[in-house]
Formats: structure tokens, sequence, C-alpha cells
């Protein structure tokens, strides 16, 4: 299970950035990891989440009729989540970088808008620490769901090398490393600060 990896990277007190490539995000997924992320924000740390498609809140989420999330109403949002999900939802509102919270830490940007209207398809975890303390990137099938984590037969691949992960993109290069992949990608979106 990609969850277990995962809660003990970010809560590694040296993890401190990172970034998420996924098709697909749900609340349930992000509340298996909501203690160590609510830690991983606390001490200063940096959520960079990029979506193929913006999810809907299902209907055992809501407490009444079910709206989009995150779109740019998030605060209502959450006022519709059942008690189970509103502590996440909280989360994601106190730490969320838009024009009104500029200060935020957690980013999140729906890919493939206006003129890239393909869908993103790709599952990658990049988890980084100062000075390539840590730097480990996670590639494969699974999304950032309760599924994708948690439950469905998955394939995943742990890289620990720091160059491979976090390396700058040159002239010079001959790969591009996880996090210059990211960030490629990450400039392929319209939606820029917003949650």
């Amino acid at each position: 299970m990609l969850v277990k990896y995962i809660r003990e990277l970010v809560s590694r007190p040296d993890c401190n950035h990172i970034m998420i490539a996924t098709g697909y995000w749900d609340l349930p997924g992000t509340a298996l990891v909501y203690e160590e992320l609510k830690d991983f924000f606390a001490r200063g740390g940096k959520l960079d989440l990029l979506i193929g498609q913006e999810p809907q809140l299902q209907y055992y989420q809501a407490s009444s009729a079910a709206h989009k999330f995150p779109d740019f109403y998030i605060q209502r949002d959450v006022e519709s989540l059942t008690d189970e999900y509103k502590p996440i939802g909280k989360l994601i509102i106190d730490n969320a970088l838009t024009e009104e919270n500029p200060e935020g830490k957690f980013e999140i940007r729906v890919y493939g808008q206006g003129e890239h209207k393909e869908f993103l398809h790709v599952k990658c975890y990049i988890l980084l620490g100062n000075n390539h303390t840590l730097a480990t990137g996670i590639v494969g099938s699974s999304n950032f769901t309760l599924k994708g984590l948690r439950s469905n037969a998955e394939l995943n691949y742990l890289e620990e090398n720091g160059n491979s992960v976090a390396a700058p993109y040159t002239e010079h290069s001959t790969s591009k490393s996880h996090k210059a992949w990211f960030e490629k990608l990450k400039t392929i979106t319209d939606y820029g600060n917003q949650a």
C-alpha cells in the first residue's frame, strides 16, 4: 500500500516540499494522510498538487447536494461536507494558496485547461527536503485517492537517487529529474494560484 510510504516520508522532519501530479484526487485519499499533513503544514511544509480533473464531492462526503471541489467556492464546499470530512476541508482552506491567502502552503492546480485540453493521467509523488536530505520520487499507477493509495491493485516505483529526483534541468542535462518534469508540467495550467 502506497499510503504507508507516503505517511513515513511526509512524517520525516526534513520533508519540507511535496509535489503530486495525479489524474484524480479525493478527500478520502487525503484523509489517509490527514494527521501527517497537519503536522507537515504546521512545520512550514509546502504542497503542490496538480490534478487532471477537478474532483466532485461524492454523495457520502456531502451533507447536502454535492458541489465541485476544490473550485473557486471552496469555502462553500467545505461547509457542505459531512463531519467526517470537515477537518480535511478546513486543513485545505487554512493552508490553500489563494489571492486572499498569499502565504498559503497548499497550491492546487487543474491541468489541461484552456489551450491544453488533454487529460493529465500521470501519477507522481515527489518528496523533498533541504539540500537533497530527502529526495524521493514515486511513479506508478496510484492516483491520490482512497482506492489508489490503499485498496486498488497498483504498481509503483520508488526512486531515492537525489539526482534523479531533484536535480535542476539545464541545457546540458541528458534527462529531466522528477522535480524538473513536475515544474515544467505545472506551467501548463490556467488556474494559477487559486484553490
